[in-house]
Order: C-alpha cells, then sequence, then structure tokens
C-alpha cells in the first residue's frame, strides 16, 4: 500500500469514527430531550382537559356524573395522534372516564401516585409506555382525582430511527465532500513533500553505513582478546614495515562498541604514546651526546696524528746524533706506541659508534 493512500485511509477512519461517536451521543440526548418535550406537549394537551374539568366541578358538577366527558376525551385524541390512551379518575384511583370504555370501573396501572401540590406533574415509563397523571382539584383546592394519558415508547423510538438516517445521510454527505478535499489535500500538501523529502533522504543515506577504516581497525581491534595486546614493559620486536597501504575489509559494518572497552583502548593508548615520548625524548638526548663524543673522538685522533708527526719528524733529525739517537730513541718509542695504542683505541670506539648510529643520523 502506498505512503500516501495509507495517510488518506487513517485520516479517514478518524473522521468518521469522530462523526459516529457525535452522532451516537447526539442521539442519547436526544431521546431524553424529546422525551422531556413530548411530554411538555402532551402535558398543555392534558392542562388544557384538566382546566375545563375542573371549572364544571368548581360550579358543581359532580365527579362521577359528568356530562361530556368523552366529547372532551375525544378532543384530546383528535388533537395528539401519538397519545393512546385518555382517561379521568377519582382520589381512589378509579378509573371514571376512559378513551377506551372497556377498562372503565377498573383501577390505573400503575397506581395513582401521591401528589404534593395542584401543579404537580408525575411521569413514568411503564412496559414500553410512558404515562402522566395531572391532578383535579375541586371548589377548596382538595385534590379529589386524575387526569391521565400515555403514549408508547415507539413513537420516541420511531423519531430517533428518523433523526438517525438523517444524521448518517449528513454523515455521508459530509464524508463524501470531506473525502474528496482530503484526497487533493494530502496529495499536494501533505504526501507530496513528505515523499519529497523522504526521498532525498534516502539518497543521502546509505543504510547500513560504512564507517571509516580507521573506525573499522579500531573495531576489530576492540573485539580482540586483551592477551593479544602487546605488554608496555616488554620491549617490542623490530618489524619491516611496508610502505604500501594496505587494504581493509569494505564489507565491515556498524558494530555495537562497549563503552568501557573504549575507555580502556583509550587509556591504553595513552599510556603507550607517554611511554614512546618519554623514550624518545631519552634517545634524542643520548644521541645528541654520542655526536658530540664523535666530534671530541675525531679532534682527538687529529690531535694525535699531529703529535706522530712531530715526533717522528724529531726521530729523523736526531738520527745522525749518536748520542741524541741513544738518549731519545727509548722516549720515541715509547711516545709512539702510545700514539698507536691511542689511535687503536679511538678507532674501535668510532667503528661500535659507527655501527650502533643510524643511517639516518648518520647521513646527518
Amino acid at each position: 500500500m502506498k505512503f500516501q493512500t495509507k495517510i488518506f485511509l487513517v485520516t479517514l477512519i478518524i473522521l468518521v469514527s469522530a462523526l459516529m461517536l457525535n452522532s451516537v451521543l447526539s442521539l442519547a440526548s436526544f431521546e431524553k430531550i424529546y422525551v422531556s418535550s413530548l411530554i411538555s406537549i402532551y402535558e398543555v394537551s392534558g392542562k388544557n382537559l384538566k382546566r375545563k374539568i375542573e371549572i364544571s366541578l368548581r360550579l358543581g358538577k359532580p365527579m362521577d356524573k359528568f356530562e361530556g366527558m368523552e366529547r372532551l376525551l375525544s378532543e384530546v385524541m383528535a388533537k395528539n395522534p401519538e397519545i393512546t390512551d385518555v382517561g379521568v379518575g377519582n382520589i381512589d384511583g378509579e378509573i371514571l372516564y376512559h378513551s377506551n370504555p372497556k377498562i372503565i370501573g377498573t383501577r390505573f396501572s400503575p397506581s395513582l401516585p401521591s401528589f404534593t401540590s395542584p401543579d404537580q406533574v408525575h411521569s413514568q415509563l411503564i412496559r414500553n409506555t410512558y404515562v402522566t397523571f395531572l391532578p383535579l382539584t375541586d371548589r377548596s383546592n382538595t385534590i379529589i382525582g386524575a387526569v391521565s394519558f400515555s403514549f408508547p415508547q415507539a413513537v420516541i423510538y420511531g423519531r430517533l430511527k428518523a433523526m438517525a438516517y438523517e444524521n448518517l445521510a449528513i454523515l455521508w454527505n459530509i464524508m463524501l465532500t470531506f473525502s474528496i478535499g482530503l484526497i487533493v489535500f494530502i496529495a499536494m500538501l501533505v504526501a507530496r513533500p513528505i515523499r519529497r523529502d523522504l526521498i532525498g533522504i534516502g539518497r543521502r543515506l546509505d543504510w547500513p553505513p560504512k564507517l571509516p577504516p580507521v573506525v573499522s581497525d579500531i573495531q576489530k581491534r576492540l573485539q580482540m582478546p586483551a592477551s593479544t595486546f602487546p605488554d608496555p614493559n616488554h620491549e617490542p620486536e623490530k618489524h619491516f614495515v611496508s610502505d604500501e597501504p594496505q587494504a581493509l575489509n569494505p564489507d565491515i559494518r556498524y558494530a555495537d562498541l562497549n563503552i568501557g572497552e573504549i575507555r580502556n583502548e583509550l587509556d591504553r593508548l595513552d599510556f603507550h604514546l607517554s611511554e614512546f615520548v618519554f623514550k624518545a625524548g631519552e634517545t634524542l638526548n643520548q644521541v645528541e651526546g654520542l655526536r658530540q663524543e664523535k666530534q671530541a673522538l675525531i679532534a682527538a685522533i687529529h690531535d694525535c696524528t699531529d703529535i706522530y708527526a712531530r715526533l717522528k719528524i724529531n726521530y729523523e733529525l736526531s738520527s745522525g746524533d749518536s748520542a741524541v739517537n741513544d738518549i731519545g730513541a727509548t722516549d720515541l718509542l715509547e711516545g709512539t706506541e702510545m700514539i698507536l695504542g691511542m689511535l687503536g683505541i679511538a678507532g674501535q670506539a668510532l667503528m661500535g659508534f659507527e655501527e650502533e648510529l643510524p643511517e639516518s643520523l648518520e647521513r646527518d
């Protein structure tokens, strides 16, 4: 299913659910309001009937011999088709006049309620029928009977059903109109920009991302056991390192890194860097000292060579004088041997120094 279709369906479902909930709540509240309003309408007809009866009673007509009562009840039934029964009874609950002559002489069902005031109206639902009682008073304003009328609950349900159909028709029209506008709105203002942004983001991302070679190499090192790392107190062996770059595995993907392992590796790296800087400083100091010793040895060799040359000249000049020859021959020989020994020692030291110095320092 396309992304645009999903957005449309979700929005439409939310809209329909909201409208349905609103319709149900409207019908529930409408039932109570309509029952109250319908009872109020029938109360008007019942109060008109009550007023006419009470006028006759106050003029002296007896309750049980009221002429023209059937005509009054017929007028109420004609003006209010929803009313099914209209009756008049005494204070004991006996029905004296009724729209259905068969139940005259029986008692009201339900029984006549106890009125607290002449203007009180009592309504209740009995076996799917709403029954309403209005009290009748005589000349002394004493309650002597009641007027009763009833209408079925089906009248309310019929009105609710008609209202439900009207709401469904309105709901369908709203949904149809809103759906067309929703399709245009989603296509133009929502789905297309979101889809364009998602395509742009997808082009920029290569998921799962490829890590740089250095990070991949660090990850491989972190996955190695701790025993494979060199001991910092152990002098590393010399290896020949090729100048050609080594190809790393391009298929290495992203892996979860443990923060503790990274911290340990950073501490280890800091330790090795500190050791390297310290030993490099000592090595540079030693190389500088050896370079100075080399210069001193070279100067000493030159001095010894100069002394030897002068002794040799003196020896040759004194070879003709026998006295001098006898006296200085031994000294010349001893001086020559001493010089030769010093030259030998200096040469051996210089040769050892030359072997120990790296070629890069020797070129310097």
